[in-house]
């Protein structure tokens, strides 16, 4: 049996070609992907994605800042083939990059890079014409012009009374001047200068300037000659792959030439990507897809002149090489990708289901003796400085080994009256199992049509979306069933099957709604439970959030904390979600030996400030009685001195006896001890006054000492 299953395997063999999608009905292809497109300020543009299954898909557009950005930012809110892109201004989208991801079940592709360059016109010229006089017969005469700046560059058309200027004896040169040949008659009139964008025909218009034709020149027969505007600025064509471009021809001499344009050695001619004027004068060619050879040729009488130009065309690159490949568990795969670029050197990169392969930077991918999850979607990039491609490949690996089935089953536990509910099962195995969805209500089970059913199929799995419409309270408690099955790998008569089943619960909407107060406090070192009471139906989801922060595993109505803050509880079900905050703050709570510490501390700085301030009372005391002593002891010496300079000296004359003073009798109530300074004196005085005798002055005759 074994045998029989290699050789019928390798039969199969390698499959080429991007479109088949026959390897197991997994794999799947873009068969559009982004373009590279202008956005005009203030417009939209739209880009489209698609791919080569019928299987439904999740698409992801991805805005990039370069061809090596290969993360990107992901544009949000955008889940389907197509992206409408507005810009609001010139930097928005200016040379940023969009690419697509298409989404099976985990089988990923994602699309080449499309450039997105923004088209704008200003409105001031940089040269504008001015009036000139010239006579008739004249061979060459210019009127000037640079026009404003845009994106792509403008180019320029001339305007005589109103209508185009295309005649034989006139040509736009490269800077946008006006060439004027053998001047005749009907030459002149009010010339405008026309700036116009080859993106969206915006156009912006000079000033008028007349050229005014008089009297007449000598003509002189001339060789055709070089307009120098056409040769000093080393004249090209540049554009990208796809767009628009312009070529412009003209040379000088008498008579006029004679113009041709040729393309790749082809004369050009008006078709369905390609316009040209009456006399070759300009050329535009849409879509340009590579670089090419353009020839400018003029001719007279007198002679002819060739004027090579180049068209350089960027974004050209190609990588090619996509193939669907068969083989066999445990034998080797090589994937091989080529490029086609005029940009130079190409650097690769390799993808597997959308997820970049490391170390893979070689246009050759090789996988030594393959697993069965080694199948998959595989790509190769390819990018230089302009571009950024790819190519796919799908690598089916066929498992030796069986696997039975197993199936798992998820969706949402209720669903409400009157909505849509969705369910899912993935059948895994080798071979990959078949899955079918059924009912059971009571002790009936019935089989679901396949009418509500979709699947996804993938290399090594199958996921199976059951949509349930319109449910009803009568759905209440219904158990739906997925149930897989395949068979043994060597023999068919051998089934497996696998089943799983989800309940569903249905109810009536009833939009969530939150009770929680707006401030708690947490004393500092304990913990706070915070009460967040939800209703709503279905029962709603809880989580919580710390100054925004999303609390992890915090999904209960009730949350313990001892941290202050801002917290938002956040109910969510079906219907919507409401939020609520509080906010926790913390104070400082003692311990009984905490306060008893305090007490003492307390205690011990009211003695040690009370001490300090009996010392200093007592100090200030006993200052202020030395003070006093002072006073009165300063007192009493002058005193004493005062008494000695009123005693008068001796008349001269007979020696007398000096008597012996009386004892100081002190007045009574003339007391000073203790009293103040002022009082002392005064007493001191008054005693001196009355215990002093009167000097004698012999005789017995006294006389009282005078005061």
């Amino acid at each position: 049996m074994l045998l029989v299953l290699l050789v019928s395997l390798l039969l199969v063999g390698p499959t080429l070609g991007n479109d088949d999608t026959s390897a197991g009905g997994t794999a799947f292809y873009f068969t559009t992907q982004p373009s590279d497109s202008w956005v005009v300020v203030g417009q939209s543009t739209t880009l489209t994605c698609s791919a080569s299954t019928t299987v439904s898909l999740t698409w992801t557009w991805t805005l990039h800042d370069s061809v090596t950005d290969t993360v990107g930012v992901e544009v949000e809110g955008e889940e389907f083939h197509t992206l409408v892109l507005t810009a609001t201004d010139r930097d928005t989208y200016h040379h940023k990059f969009v690419s697509c991801t298409a989404n099976i079940f985990g089988t990923k592709l994602i699309s080449r890079f499309a450039l997105i360059r923004a088209s704008y016109l200003e409105t001031d010229f940089e040269v504008e014409p001015s009036d000139k006089t010239v006579a008739k017969g004249t061979d060459h005469v210019r009127l000037d012009c640079s026009p404003p700046s845009g994106n792509p560059e403008p180019y320029v058309i001339w305007r005589r009374s109103g209508d185009l200027v295309d005649v034989a004896n006139a040509y736009v040169d490269p800077l946008g001047g006006l060439n004027i040949i053998n001047v005749a008659d009907w030459n002149a009139g009010e010339y405008e200068c026309i700036a116009k964008s080859l993106v969206t025909g915006a156009e912006s218009v000079s000033r008028s300037a007349t050229l005014t034709v008089s009297g007449s020149a000598e003509t002189v027969e001339s060789e055709v000659a070089y307009d120098v505007s056409f040769v000093s600025s080393r004249y090209k064509v540049t554009g990208r792959k796809g767009d628009t471009v312009r070529v412009l021809c003209g040379f000088i001499g008498t008579p006029t030439p004679t113009l041709t344009l040729e393309l790749d050695g082809t004369p050009m001619t008006t078709s369905a990507t390609t316009a040209i004027s009456v006399y070759q004068t300009w050329a535009h060619i849409e879509d340009v897809a590579t670089s090419a050879s353009l020839k400018c040729s003029g001719e007279n009488s007198e002679g002819s002149q060739t004027l090579n130009i180049a068209l350089e065309v960027s974004g050209d690159l190609d990588i090619k090489g996509g193939q669907e490949k068969t083989i066999l568990e445990g034998e080797d795969a090589t994937l091989i990708c080529t490029d086609d670029s005029s940009d130079g050197s190409v650097d690769y990169m390799w993808f597997k289901n959308g997820v970049e392969l490391d170390g893979e930077t070689r246009n050759i991918l090789e996988l030594f003796a393959t697993k069965r999850d080694d199948s998959g979607m595989y790509q190769c990039f390819g990018s230089n400085s302009e571009s950024r491609e790819q190519t796919s490949f799908a690598l089916t690996v066929q498992g030796l080994t069986a696997v039975t089935v197993s199936v798992t089953v998820s969706g949402e536990e209720y669903g409400l009256a009157g909505a849509t509910a969705t369910m899912s099962c993935v059948g895994q195995g080798n071979p990959i199992p078949s899955v079918t969805w059924h009912k059971s209500s009571g002790n009936s089970e019935s089989a679901i049509s396949t009418t509500h059913v979709s699947v996804k199929e993938t290399f090594t799995e199958i996921l199976s979306i059951l949509v349930v419409d319109n449910l009803t309270m009568s759905d209440d408690g219904t158990q739906f069933i997925c149930r897989g099955t395949n068979k043994d790998l060597y023999n068919e008569a051998t089934v497996y099957s696998a089943s799983k089943s989800l309940t569903l619960k249905v109810v009536d909407p009833v939009y969530p709604s939150i009770s929680l107060p707006s401030t708690s406090v947490a004393a500092s070192g304990s913990s706070l439970t915070l009460i967040c009471s939800v209703e709503g139906s279905p029962p709603p989801a809880i989580q919580w959030y710390l100054d925004g922060t999303k609390i992890d595993d915090a999904t209960d109505e009730s949350f313990i904390t001892s941290q202050g803050g801002l917290y938002t509880c956040t109910a969510t079900n079906a219907l919507g979600t409401v939020t609520q905050d509080v906010y926790v703050e913390t104070t400082t709570q003692f311990t009984g030996g905490e306060v008893l510490l305090l007490i003492l501390i307390v205690v011990f700085v009211l003695t040690i400030a009370i001490t300090l301030l009996l010392i200093y009372i007592r100090k200030v005391e006993l200052e202020r009685r030395m003070n006093e002593q002072r006073m009165k002891d300063e007192l009493l010496l002058e005193n004493e001195k005062r008494s000695l300079i009123r005693t008068p000296s001796a008349t001269p004359g007979p020696t007398l006896r000096t008597p012996t003073p009386a004892p100081r009798t002190p007045t009574p109530g003339l007391i000073i001890e203790n009293e103040g300074a002022e009082g002392a004196a005064a007493a001191v005085e008054g005693t001196t006054r009355a215990v002093t005798p009167a000097p004698s002055l012999g005789g017995g005759h006294t006389t009282p000492a005078p005061f």
